[in-house]
């Protein structure tokens, strides 16, 4: 036996395919055994030579875009893998280049890889699973908001899938419903969850079956999961899906909803990834719903179950960024509700408070807001006038049937609209309604005027009436540079009242200027005190309604409880309130002017609110204009912030009138403030209003007033 049968016996036995071709041509020129079974040829037959590689081996016309020819060398084998189209499997082929008879031949061996390659690709597919779901938990785990961290899951499992859709469905079995929760679509794809709201759950009939059936499931063709004339079928076929995958999640053994996506074109054989998923995501869902509860309670009141202040403010800021083509207000007010708890208790009060409440919320829905103790508004946006007009009219009708008093103003604007403005219109004409309600239950007849006028002295005398006192800083340095005086009552029960419970009903009773004569006094009791305690004086601020100061003799009035405690009116600084409109704009200017003269400082309050602001500032010699709290509340409103800029502007433009911000309850509001340039202000952030030796305590020593706000 010669060498070159031995040759032969070895390519024959090692069960590889071998074969050799003519590089200058692609003819082949010798099969082995194996090659000649793998191909279909009998061992004897030599119908191969002469033919051209590429038409035997991969059934071409041509040669291969894949040719390794010209890359082969003598001296080692090129290695690589290959797909067989003819034979169907995985190749890993050997080429080298051998001189045959003096021709550059391509020697080639060839072995089916195809269950390695498969184990290949299996370990990758897992590796990449385990990768991917590593980065699904890990993104649960760092995304601070929940709604962001299962968008981002979606999107990471809905790209290993090469899907169309990834999405969250929420079953609401209370509601007989399902809910499209979540949604992640590629680019070009359109988003379908605004049409996924409150499906009846029939719609997940065939889910159900799969889900309890097989757990996780997936389809290729939507035929084969639903029937043509079926409801799931409409709603798959309408959002263009062919085939989906879906995994349920369970709580409590019940399924509470499920993921999916939607023409995966990849791994979509492989649900352990979206199973995984669920587990993980179900924790978050559940966290997300802890946190909305706490959030819808946050802005819920306890009593009435209607949203409170806190969603009222936010509300506020959000309003003028819809930019709603027209704007409804209104504002309502308990009638008579103090006389109610005096007579019948708390409880039968709360009760009417509650009523009114259900009878706002049949009328206007979420639209209404309980602002404070039997206060409310109501805000609607892109409503007619009619229909505004109507639901008013309605809600009038529910009131009186339940002999529920109410005072109830409105305002509407549907042209260049100023929500600040508006709010402050719907005020004034509830105010209006409520002082007639005062003026007809009350009578307003002489008798009952001057019998009002003398319990009111009483309390006055005994007590009930007590001023508290709230600095006024400078928001630089901290230092306070002065004080409001601030009425309080103590009711029958000595539980402190804030002037919005009762400061309307003496206004409409025209007695209120007993009220302001006896702060104004109290204030300059004060102040004689600090004087003899202190080297340098302080100034005191004291609120006066329009009316306290048109009556008559009033400058004269005020001149000689000055004298009467030995205080320069320079010390005191006169407030002008009142926003009820009833008092002359011309009138208001004179006394103005008087008081001026006379040596005290004016203040402008609640600056920007009402349109005749600027009549009054450019007429009367204003030392201080103060913004209104609104402002604070809606600091991030770009309209508030360009008419707080405003007003400071004109007070710099005026000179020596110096601009006071009210309502500051936050760091974030100081550092607004002081970014916009305002020097001044007061509010909780730096101290409530105290009593006066509270107030002593604190913020006076017999140095002088203390250096800051923090003694």
């Amino acid at each position: 036996m010669n060498w070159n049968e031995i040759a032969e016996i070895v390519t024959n036995e090692c069960g590889s395919i071998v074969y050799i071709a003519d590089i200058s041509n692609h003819e082949l020129l010798y099969f082995n055994a194996e090659a000649k079974k793998q191909f279909g040829l009998e061992l004897n037959d030599e119908s191969y030579r002469g033919k051209k590689c590429y038409e035997v081996l991969q059934g071409k016309n041509s040669p291969c875009s894949f040719c390794t020819n010209s890359i082969l060398s003598e001296k080692t084998f090129y290695n690589w893998d290959c797909i067989n189209p003819k034979l169907s499997n995985h190749y890993y082929v050997r080429d080298k280049l051998v001189y045959i008879d003096g021709k550059k031949c391509r020697l080639e061996i060839a072995d089916v890889a195809t269950e390695r390659i498969e184990a290949k690709r299996q370990l990758e597919s897992q590796l990449e699973m385990e990768t991917t779901l590593v980065n699904c938990i890990k993104t649960l785990a760092t995304e601070e908001s929940v709604s962001d961290a299962i968008n981002n899951l979606l999107e990471i499992v809905t790209e290993f899938y090469e899907g169309d859709r990834g999405y969250l469905f929420e079953i609401d079995y209370a509601g007989s419903s399902v809910s499209n929760t979540y949604e992640w679509v590629q680019e070009g794809i359109t988003a379908e969850i605004d049409h996924l709201q409150k499906l009846p759950l029939s719609y997940l009939d065939e889910w159900m079956v799969q889900f309890n059936k097989k757990g996780e499931f997936y389809f290729s063709k939507l035929e084969n999961f639903a029937k043509k004339d079926s409801d799931e079928y409409h709603t798959l076929d309408a959002q263009n899906i062919r085939s989906l995958i879906a995994a349920p999640l369970w709580t409590d053994g019940r399924v509470t909803g499920f993921i999916g996506i939607d023409n995966p074109m990849r791994n979509d054989k492989s649900l352990v990834l979206l199973t995984s998923v669920t587990y993980f995501i179900q924790d978050d869902i559940q966290k997300r719903k802890t946190m909305n509860m706490l959030e819808e309670l946050s802005y819920k009141d306890a009593l009435t179950g209607l949203f409170n202040r806190t969603k009222y403010t936010q509300v506020l800021a959000n309003v003028e960024n819809d930019n709603p083509d027209s704007l409804g207000i209104v504002y309502m007010d308990l009638n008579g509700l103090k006389a109610v708890n005096d007579t019948w208790g708390h409880q039968y009060g709360d009760d009417l408070i509650i009523q009114a409440s259900r009878f706002q919320r049949e009328v206007f829905g979420d639209d209404t807001y309980r602002v404070g103790g039997d206060e409310f508004v109501v805000i609607c946006r892109n409503i007619a006038r009619a229909d505004m007009d109507g639901k008013i009219a309605r809600l009038r009708g529910l009131m009186k049937s339940s002999n529920i008093s109410m005072s109830i103003g409105m305002s509407y604007c549907d042209t260049e609209i100023n929500l600040l403005e508006e709010i402050s219109n719907a005020d004034k004409d509830m105010y209006r309604e409520k002082q007639d309600f005062y003026a007809e239950s009350l009578g307003l007849k002489q008798d009952t005027q001057q019998t009002e006028q003398a319990m009111l002295k009483d309390a006055l005398s005994n007590g009930q009436f007590v001023v508290y006192f709230q600095p006024v800083a400078d928001l630089i340095t901290e230092k306070i540079v002065e004080a409001e005086a601030l009425v309080r009552k103590t009711d029958d029960e000595e539980n402190l009242l804030s002037p919005e419970r009762f400061l309307p009903e003496y206004e409409a009773s025209g007695n209120i200027s007993q009220i302001d004569i006896f702060v104004f006094e109290e204030a300059c009791r004060a102040l004689q005190r600090w004087q003899k305690h202190t080297k340098d004086g302080i100034t005191i601020m004291v609120n006066f309604s329009r009316s306290t100061l048109l009556e008559k003799d009033i400058v004269k009035k005020l001149m000689s409880i000055c004298g009467k405690y030995g205080i320069k009116p320079s010390h005191l600084h006169l407030e002008i309130t009142d926003k009820s409109g009833t008092v002359k704009l011309e009138d208001l200017i004179t006394v103005g002017e008087q008081l001026h003269q006379s040596g005290f400082q004016l203040s402008l309050d609640d600056f920007g609110t009402i349109s005749e602001d600027l009549s009054l500032l450019t007429a009367i010699p204003f030392n201080t204009v103060k913004l209104d709290r609104l402002f604070a509340d809606n600091m991030e409103d770009i309209h508030s912030k360009a008419t707080i800029k405003h007003a400071i502007q004109i007070c710099k433009d005026l000179e020596n009138v110096n601009c006071v911000s009210k309502g500051i309850e936050t760091e974030k509001q100081l550092e607004m403030f002081l970014r916009l340039g305002c020097r001044y202000g007061q509010g909780y952030l730096f101290a409530a209003p105290l009593p006066l030796k509270q107030f002593e305590h604190q913020f006076i020593t017999p140095d002088g007033v203390k250096p800051n706000l923090q003694g």
